[in-house]
């Protein structure tokens, strides 16, 4: 049997108070649970299952002159800040 293991864990962009385990990171906005992958630099794919909604970030990762941290949190803040309410 396979237990659950979820973790507490920090926030990006608009997101705090998340949850992490099994390579996802879960939280919520605006009343909606968001689950999503986070890679490099801002990657994610981000899962919105009662907007039935998949949002798929990619990144530039060849400019060092870009924070990681802030690429990071400009991707989540797009999707939570803009896409998500213009699909609500």
């Amino acid at each position: 049997m396979l237990q659950t293991w979820w973790t507490p864990g920090g926030g990006v962009g608009p997101l705090n108070h998340l949850q992490y385990g099994y390579l996802w990171w879960l939280g919520s906005s605006g009343g909606h649970r968001i689950a999503f992958a986070w890679g490099y630099r801002g990657q994610y794919i981000v899962l919105i299952p009662d907007q039935h909604l998949v949002v798929v970030v990619t990144s530039r990762l060849d400019d060092p002159t870009v924070d990681p941290n802030l690429e990071a949190d400009q991707g989540m803040s797009l999707i939570v800040g803009q896409i998500l309410p213009a699909v609500r």
